[in-house]
């Protein structure tokens, strides 16, 4: 139970932060732990990214 309220919290307070950022006119990208495994993916992502 804790946990999970936790995780739906976090959720929750990244989703405002995001919406936040949004509205004061930034990009935003997230990139999650797992994802920078396959690091060639995250460059690609990230140039394209900044490229926009």
């Amino acid at each position: 139970m804790f946990w999970n309220e936790k995780l739906m919290a976090n959720v929750e307070r990244d989703r405002r932060n995001q919406i936040d950022l949004l509205e004061m006119g930034w990009d935003v990208w997230v990139i999650w732990e797992c994802q920078l495994k396959q690091i060639s993916g995250i460059q690609r992502r990230a140039t394209e990214f900044l490229e926009c």
